[in-house]
């Protein structure tokens, strides 16, 4: 069954920075039986005639490539996009198509282990085998870590579809970037002329100099700030968005996912319950992107990681926009 056609109602689009708790949410989603999930399938097929950063006077001109191009993303079933660890069982499936599609999945987890079967099982497409009688049942969730600068542009083009956006404190967020940037990656796809020409850039008088001048500590700042600020105002007025804060969800997961899951029209289930009840318990390494984590550790690892001054030059950027208030720790 390809996707095309599911209603606009039975799709969210999971949005927000790398490292800001998509890829637990995520999976904390994907726990629920009905939920369809794609982990950023925008890695696996790209569109370069989409901005990175969509001003909000090219929205109706792009409106309808935008479109096109999320309809596509829901149909990419490649193995790290349609089988992201943990795999769950699904009702949409069936018992007799369920179970061997989660061993295919699982199998190919430990196949890519070994180096001269990676690249064959990167390819693999995994086929959703949802049932005809169940389709209807079907909710998509699609996330993205690279569209904080089109938001505004992926809700006008989806205009029944469900957002959720979810945001890290400036602190943490730049903390762990850091920390991924020393580990070999993190690297901004944002030009720095894109980010500049925004409205919200522009309003605080940063030029791309000042940009250039600042250290890598600040330019991870000025990115937090000006693309969270942006989706956030393109996103306010809109009754089918929900902002999430990143700490939230670590300290209470449980009601937070309830609430996520009433405003997506699904009931709760022991499923669910069961995975957050794992995570919280969890006590091993905490890892980049992993799917079990620590999550109070997660949340106070930054303490260790920043020290004052880099506190405090974080906060002199933040706090020059209008989000110092609302998402500033002291």
């Amino acid at each position: 069954m390809r996707l095309n056609n599911l209603p606009e109602d039975h799709i969210t689009l999971l949005l927000g920075a790398p490292r800001s708790g998509t890829t637990w949410l995520g999976k904390i989603l994907d726990s629920h039986p009905q939920v369809l999930y794609r982990h950023e399938p925008d890695t696996v097929r790209r569109m370069r005639d989409l901005p990175d950063i969509c001003p909000a006077d090219q929205i109706a001109a792009q409106r309808d490539t935008a479109r096109a191009y999320l309809r596509g993303l829901m149909n990419v079933t490649a193995w790290a996009v349609s089988a992201s660890r943990p795999v769950f069982p699904k009702s949409y499936r069936g018992r007799l198509l369920d179970a061997p599609r989660r061993w295919l999945a699982e199998g190919l987890h430990k196949a890519v282990r070994y180096r001269g079967l990676r690249g064959k099982v990167r390819a693999c497409n995994i086929p959703d085998l949802i049932t005809s009688r169940q389709a209807g049942k079907v909710h998509l969730v699609l996330k993205s870590v690279r569209s904080r600068g089109r938001a505004g542009l992926l809700a006008q083009a989806l205009p029944q579809a469900r957002i959720i956006f979810i945001v890290r404190d400036p602190l943490g967020q730049v903390a762990a970037m850091l920390r991924g940037m020393r580990q070999g990656g993190m690297i901004s796809r944002i030009a720095i002329r894109d980010l500049v020409a925004t409205t919200q850039a522009r309003r605080i008088g940063l030029t791309e100099a000042d940009f250039q001048q600042s250290s890598v500590l600040e330019q991870l700042a000025w990115h937090w700030a000006i693309l969270n600020e942006k989706a956030l105002e393109e996103l306010a007025d809109s009754t089918r968005v929900k902002i999430l804060r990143y700490e939230d969800l670590c300290r209470t997961p449980t009601l937070v996912a309830r609430e996520v899951f009433a405003f997506l029209d699904l009931p709760w289930h022991a499923q669910t319950d069961e995975f957050i009840r794992q995570c919280i318990a969890y006590e091993g390494k905490d890892a980049g992107y992993r799917y079990h984590r620590n999550a109070n550790r997660s949340l106070e690892r930054w303490q260790g990681d920043l020290r004052l001054e880099d506190r405090e030059r974080i906060a002199a950027v933040v706090n020059q926009t209008s989000l110092g208030d609302r998402y500033m720790l002291p």
